[in-house]
């Protein structure tokens, strides 16, 4: 009877441990994954440029550069990967990633904007949309990290219209030197597979496309987009819900 209880208190001791290794593990590789965003703001944001009055950063790792519109270095991102796009900011919060884009909506969910293994995976928009942002609605992804508050965890902040008021814009720089702007017009709460990720929208069925996603919101903005509009659909988990979907459009204005 002693051995038997013996051999299960060491077996015990090893499940312990294994498992304390594996949160050590886990610890340093959430670790190791915010450091390569911190540092590839570092490295690839060369300049800026404050247009801002007031924003504060609200449960952000770090302030997205308050509004200041960014330059950046793309031929040094391109040497880095070639599937770098463009580069996503919203002033006042800590939303302020690189963009790429795969060969589809699953390699980037592990991989760093680097190419290389993450846990943060990178932010990315569709496969099927066009890489210059000309599409009707390109579709953007990332991870709701909400134990880190990192990549795109603060859109659930969004269903609160308090929130929104304090953060309407959204910054896109692509790699062709442009910069675009757009303002958030409609915020819901969706199913994984929601209308809302089409990013195959045409001319012809865009209007309706704009009232259904319009009629979801979680509030009135006041912003009514027209068919001249493009828009930017951002999309995360909803908190720790793996079936539904936070759901932030934008249109562009500049």
């Amino acid at each position: 009877m002693r051995k038997i209880l013996t051999v299960i208190q060491i077996i015990s001791v090893v499940v312990l441990i294994g498992a304390y290794g594996v949160f050590a593990y886990m610890h340093w590789e959430e670790e190791q994954s915010i450091q390569v965003y911190q540092e590839c703001r570092t490295l690839y944001q060369t300049g800026t440029t404050d247009n801002s009055v007031g924003n504060t950063v609200e449960d952000g790792e770090q302030d997205s550069k308050s509004g200041k519109n960014s330059s950046i270095d793309f031929d040094a991102l391109h040497a880095q990967n070639k599937d770098v796009i463009g580069w996503i900011t919203i002033p006042g919060t800590n939303i302020d990633y690189p963009i790429v884009q795969g060969k589809n909506n699953t390699h980037y969910l592990k991989y760093a904007y680097n190419g290389r293994r993450n846990w943060m995976g990178s932010i990315f928009i569709d496969y099927r949309n066009q890489s210059d942002f000309s599409d009707f609605n390109t579709v953007i992804y990332g991870h709701e990290l909400s134990s880190r508050k990192t990549m795109f965890s603060q859109l659930n902040k969004y269903l609160s219209e308090s929130f929104w008021e304090k953060h309407k814009e959204i910054t896109i720089d692509t790699d062709d030197g442009e910069q675009h702007t757009y303002t958030i017009f409609s915020v819901y709460v969706s199913s994984a597979k929601s209308i809302a990720f089409n990013p195959s929208i045409e001319e012809d069925t865009f209007p309706e496309f704009l009232q259904n996603i319009i009629s979801a919101a979680r509030y009135d903005t006041g912003i009514t987009p027209n068919t001249d509009n493009k828009i930017v659909t951002l999309v995360c988990c909803y908190e720790k819900n793996f079936s539904k979907r936070v759901v932030v459009h934008a249109m562009q204005i500049s």
